[in-house]
């Protein structure tokens, strides 16, 4: 799947802005960042939007306050416990036949 259109608090963020600091299975792409499953990205906590989109399937924005569940500032900092989202996407003939009731 593909993750695009991304804000953070309201504010635009480039893809390639969330690919700082560690990752899991995400590369950068044209289209926005490829996400295979179990990906993970960005480390700023914050109220996240995005589209989630693949072929075939019908986009979906979805929208996550993402923050660890344990923080401890200094230097060096430590947090654990990071915001997990999981996305259903809908087919596009299904999504067809339900905007046509």
């Amino acid at each position: 799947m593909t993750i695009r259109d991304v804000t953070i608090a309201g504010q635009p963020v480039s893809v390639e802005e969330l690919l700082r600091g560690p990752t899991r299975n995400v590369v950068l792409d044209t289209d926005g960042l490829v996400c295979a499953k179990d990906c993970g990205f960005a480390t700023t906590p914050g109220l996240y939007r995005l589209t989630v989109a693949a072929q075939g399937y019908v986009p979906l924005v979805v929208e996550r306050d993402a923050k660890y569940a344990r923080f401890q500032g200094g230097c060096p900092s430590f947090n654990e416990g990071s915001s997990v989202v999981q996305v259903q996407l809908t087919p596009i003939s299904m999504g067809l036949a339900l905007s046509n009731r």
